[in-house]
């Protein structure tokens, strides 16, 4: 929210925006939301399993 306030101020460009602050954000986000999605689905999949390490 800081860097929309620095181009709504005038103080940044939509360009740096874009260029400079979305990519890495967007990226991070990605990758944190599907680590952290993969290790919920996995201890969900593990929980469920006997002790023979069987699923069914």
């Amino acid at each position: 929210m800081e860097v929309l306030y620095t181009v709504a101020d005038g103080a940044a460009s939509w360009t740096d925006y874009f260029a400079r602050f979305l990519p890495p954000t967007l990226l991070g986000n990605v990758i944190g939301g599907v680590s952290l999605v993969a290790a919920i689905n996995h201890a969900q999949l593990v929980s469920g399993q006997d002790k023979t390490g069987e699923g069914r």
